[in-house]
């Protein structure tokens, strides 16, 4: 017995083009993920953020995804695109975030530094887990 399977070039390219599309979707998919864990690390970390006027707090931020040829991308932190002023300084959070955070020889009597970098080291291999089955889902749709 013997069974012959062809494949031609119009097959190659259906196949190349539902591959785009699917990894055009993943992409997207990635990125509601990465969203999500955006919001989670951020509340997170506003637990653990000193507070004392709250607008470092206040000035905390978790950007929608950017999707583009290479991947997805969430950017989450405190001060850029939501800066707010200490009325106590007359300080941009953005001013100061980055030295509360590393301080370390500074007390807070509400917080502690490192606020941002200890959320996401703790749950590294759940985002990454959830990210993976995020990204399972999205290729076992396939192409509609």
């Amino acid at each position: 017995m013997q069974v012959k399977f062809v494949m031609d070039t119009r097959s190659i390219k259906k196949v190349m083009a539902n591959l785009r599309v699917m990894l055009e979707q993943a992409k997207i998919d990635a990125g509601a993920e990465l969203e999500t864990i955006g919001h989670y690390i951020m509340a997170e970390s506003y637990a653990e953020a000193p507070f004392d006027t709250g607008t470092m707090h206040d000035s905390g931020y978790v950007e929608h995804a950017k999707v583009s040829k290479l991947g997805a991308t969430v950017k989450i932190g405190y001060g850029g695109m939501n800066d707010k002023m200490n009325p106590d300084t007359g300080l941009m959070a953005s001013e100061y975030a980055l030295i509360v955070h590393e301080d370390e020889s500074k007390h807070h009597p509400y917080g502690k530094t490192h606020f941002l970098k200890d959320p996401v080291e703790r749950n590294v291999s759940t985002f990454n887990e959830k990210l993976a089955g995020r990204l399972r889902t999205s290729f076992s749709k396939g192409v509609k």
